[in-house]
């Protein structure tokens, strides 16, 4: 109720708390960014059917005049990969939010527990361990190589800071060992 009658109020902030005003002004902006995203590409399509053909394509109707070759575009390319993009960017920030909640500090991140570093390692690895070998397996360093590479090391580091937390229940000492860890594979 209070979030209605604040839609018609003309004194908005003294009514809605701070995450609500935030929740009213982002939330149409990620909107406008999706259907800017549905219509920018290579293709040229019209903005109010391409817009029409995303509600299509997740409802099941049919009210764009879209013909088959733009509607296969909209469906199977352009929207797979906006609610892709919505899904992991919803949860990154709720990643963000744990490791803030949990150190208490505005500025934790992945490197905090030395995740970031692991990754760097894994990629650093595959990279020179593929030139040892003279080049023999510099063929297999591709991106699909290197990102499976890199999620290796940082899920291994984690899994060595996560054995360390087990046995320490102190988030200030899970702290500082993530820094150690980070630290000894930079």
């Amino acid at each position: 109720m209070k979030l209605v009658t604040a839609l018609f109020y003309p004194n908005l902030l003294n009514i809605l708390s701070r995450p609500q005003w935030l929740a009213c002004v982002l939330v149409p902006f990620i909107i406008l960014l999706a259907m800017v995203s549905l219509v920018s590409g290579p293709m040229h399509l019209p903005y109010y059917e391409s817009v029409l053909a995303g509600i299509d394509a997740v409802l099941g109707s049919s009210m764009s005049a879209l013909d088959d070759t733009q509607r296969v575009v909209i469906s199977e390319l352009r929207l797979p990969r906006l609610m892709l993009a919505l899904l992991v960017g919803a949860m990154l920030a709720q990643c963000g939010t744990v490791m803030q909640g949990l150190f208490r500090n505005p500025l934790a991140g992945p490197f905090v527990l030395g995740i970031s570093a692991g990754a760097s390692l894994g990629a650093a690895l595959l990279i020179l361990g593929s030139a040892l070998f003279s080049g023999i397996f510099l063929g297999m360093v591709n991106d699909i190589s290197l990102a499976l590479a890199s999620s290796i090391g940082s899920f291994l580091v984690l899994l060595a800071v996560m054995v360390v937390a087990a046995k320490v229940k102190d988030t200030m000492a899970l702290l500082i060992i993530g820094l150690m860890f980070g630290s000894i594979t930079t």
